[in-house]
């Protein structure tokens, strides 16, 4: 089965209803954590190798927003983009160098809740290697792969719990030497348990 099929047996609205239900049970949060959130848009890259794998940035240091940390290609929703797949697309050309025509758009995951106020619909985004990266040097300190045999093995993950500066909790995951975490390593949790059932032995 190819990653196309994989995730075209079921219509987008079919994904979300499962992974809200997966939701449930891993304590990840559904709605939305203020009145007004900010709506915005990430790429989760499926690079199709003979061993598939996700693309994920490290963001540098200097930024204002989420400095350091592990996640998709993404970012909020601009003015210009007519609609929130077009905001994935854009947001992954400017910061990988991944053009709208490299990247088979398979379906969304729906909408997820950050801390940080935003609203997020995740795309899965198909990639046919060889892959050439230009990185964002304002925005991306590293571009990195992630096999998916790695994001689909459970005990990877671990459920950490955080006083401050909220009451809140988020899963981790750490491969080599990155720590992923927050809304990047849910959405992959979500992912790995979503896919579960397809990669069962027989």
């Amino acid at each position: 089965m190819t990653l196309i099929e994989l995730f075209n047996r079921h219509t987008p609205e079919e994904i979300y209803a499962q992974l809200r239900l997966i939701a449930k049970d891993l304590q990840i949060p559904q709605d939305p954590l203020t009145a007004t959130p900010t709506p915005a848009a990430v790429m989760i890259p499926l690079i199709e190798h003979s061993e598939p794998t996700i693309l994920l940035t490290q963001r540098t240091i200097h930024l204002s927003s989420h400095p350091g940390q592990i996640s998709f290609p993404g970012g909020r929703m601009d003015p210009t983009d007519i609609d929130l797949t077009a905001c994935a697309l854009r947001e992954t050309q400017e910061e990988v160098g991944i053009s709208a025509d490299k990247i088979v758009v398979a379906t969304d995951l729906g909408l997820w809740p950050s801390y940080t106020g935003y609203v997020v619909k995740p795309f899965i985004g198909i990639i046919k290697p060889p892959v050439e990266y230009t990185p964002c040097s304002y925005e991306v300190a590293e571009i990195f792969e992630v096999p998916l045999s790695v994001i689909r093995d459970l005990s990877r993950y671990e459920l950490v719990h955080k006083a401050e500066p909220i009451t809140h909790h988020y899963y981790q995951l750490v491969y080599q030497d990155k720590v992923i975490w927050g809304l990047t390593a849910g959405l992959l949790r979500l992912l790995a348990a979503y896919l579960a059932p397809s990669f069962a032995t027989p």
